[in-house]
């Protein structure tokens, strides 16, 4: 028998409070603390904000196609409350557990809630990706137990997350396909039934794209139609020819990008490498792997992003799979079956501290990253002050543009038609999207704005929109990008009055009148 011992009921159980407990707290003091960002929680709920009092839904097709949206948007509304947005996200990343812990065994859920991935899943700011995650559990619960039709509704489900997860639709059709086959010997209603799912995948995914790059005249688009595949070609079309004339190329890149090389290492790694001993559920993950390492961003091949939401699912449902080949290996290797769990559960901890930013990980105790070390869920005295600055300084009209700091997030300023990433709308006027109202028109009227308040944080990692300044134990690194900033401040200053200056916090307006 190759099968695993299980562990303790009472230990998964107390590593399951403790872990959920961990998240909560350090959510709610990140966000108390004002260590998440514009972008992209502050964006979220400045999205909610116009979706749910403003009646914009065309906000929901803007940049990505994210119909969900309206329903954390409907959320949101009750409470106007980011704690709750966060949180939300949370209880979905960890609905899985029950499943996992039903289905297949509690090593699977240690592993599942040791995976770096969930961790910055959980911390980085708020993404609509998150909810690919229980999907696509159910999915492959629908597909354990053989109800393939519901398996195609949570494939159907996962692409209107965003038109990225639509092509894990298309996989999933023919996960459904093959594990069909495998079990009814070819069972002509299951490869119907996958059939269909890959057709309306391909189909919505064709229209997702072709909208979106009809909008990319007026804004920087991401994901599949942005810049960062543009080395591929103009259309799809163009991309699929490249990469069937040039895959060989394709591989020798990638294998000499290291920062690619450390990504499968570490996603794989990190779960002792046990999903390649059941490749069948990556079938799955083969869309999100191959987008973040075709991209010429590194931000889809970082370890620290939302961008793995898509692959946790099928690398743990891997994982499972994939453990009773393992300890069969193991033994066969000659060692002890009674030791395969605890050295398992050692490597899995292992990778847990080097790579999470849990309360047991280097990240934590380091000072490297400002987002993550403990000081980041710990209100102080100055975020206080920095508050109510905002609050006295601030005024709450709709038509109030104002241009904030990406470090600095807050629910008040989001509440309005508009908002910049300094330095945008400082000096000259910046084109930004109106929408309409209501469903009848999904119409975007661009008019050109200038900030009315500006408000910047020395002591917070330095941005120039939506670019970072590599801030690493509490400097700027990128010395080009540092140097843009000081002078964008310097500019500031001569171009608009401060209003509020301490300790490194500033707030600048437009008005003449100084109050400080």
């Amino acid at each position: 028998m190759n099968s695993v011992p299980p562990l303790n009921k009472n230990f998964t159980i107390a590593v399951i409070f403790i872990v959920s407990l961990s998240l909560t707290l350090m959510i709610i003091g990140k966000n108390a603390s004002l260590h998440y960002s514009v972008m992209d929680l502050g964006l979220a709920t400045h999205t909610f904000f116009g979706i749910n009092d403003l009646e914009e839904y065309s906000r929901m097709l803007f940049g990505h196609i994210q119909p969900y949206l309206f329903l954390y948007a409907s959320i949101w509304g009750l409470f106007k409350s980011t704690y709750l947005i966060v949180l939300l996200q949370l209880f979905f990343l960890l609905s899985p557990i029950y499943y996992i812990f039903k289905k297949y065994n509690n090593i699977s859920v240690i592993a599942y809630l040791l995976y770096f991935p969930l961790w910055f899943n959980a911390l980085f700011d708020f993404h609509i990706d998150h909810l690919s995650i229980p999907i696509l559990f159910g999915f492959f619960l629908a597909v354990e137990n053989k109800k393939y039709l519901w398996a195609a509704v949570f494939s159907i489900a996962l692409g209107f997350v965003k038109e990225i997860f639509i092509l894990q639709t298309i996989m999933c059709g023919l996960y459904i396909i093959v594990h069909g086959y495998k079990s009814f010997n070819s069972n002509r209603k299951i490869i119907y039934i996958g059939l269909l799912t890959i057709v309306i995948g391909v189909y919505y995914f064709f229209i997702s794209v072709n909208y979106i790059s009809s909008q990319s005249s007026d804004i920087q688009s991401f994901g599949i139609a942005s810049g960062a595949y543009s080395w591929l070609g103009n259309s799809i079309s163009e991309m699929l020819w490249y990469l069937i004339n040039n895959i060989v190329e394709i591989i020798i890149d990638i294998l000499n990008t290291p920062r690619k090389v450390i990504y499968l290492i570490a996603l794989f790694g990190a779960l002792g490498f046990v999903p390649l001993l059941s490749p069948g559920p990556l079938i799955v993950a083969l869309p999100i792997l191959a987008v973040s390492l075709l991209s010429s961003y590194q931000g889809y091949y970082g370890l620290g992003h939302h961008y793995t939401a898509g692959l946790i699912a099928p690398m743990i449902i891997a994982f499972a799979g994939g453990l009773p080949r393992a300890i069969a290996i193991w033994k066969r290797a000659g060692f002890s079956a009674k030791w395969f769990t605890p050295i398992l559960l050692i490597g899995l901890l292992f990778a847990h501290i080097a790579l999470s930013p849990s309360p047991i990980s280097r990240l934590f105790w380091s000072d490297k990253v400002w987002s993550y070390n403990y000081r980041a869920y710990i209100p102080t005295e100055r975020d206080r002050i920095i508050k109510k600055a905002i609050s006295d300084y601030i005024p709450a009209g709709l038509d109030i543009v104002v241009s904030v700091q990406n470090t600095l997030n807050l629910d008040s300023l989001m509440k309005r038609r508009q908002i910049l990433l300094f330095p945008d709308g400082v000096s000259n006027e910046k084109l930004s999207p109106f929408f309409s109202k209501g469903f009848q028109s999904v119409d975007i009227e661009w008019r050109r704005v200038k900030a009315d308040y500006v408000i910047l944080d020395i002591k917070r990692p330095w941005f120039i929109n939506d670019q970072g300044c590599k801030w690493l134990y509490s400097e700027c690194t990128d010395k080009e990008t540092a140097a843009e900033y000081l002078e964008w401040i310097s500019k500031s200053r001569k171009l608009m009055n401060i209003i509020f200056e301490k300790d490194g916090f500033l707030i600048l307006s437009r008005d003449r009148d100084k109050t400080s």
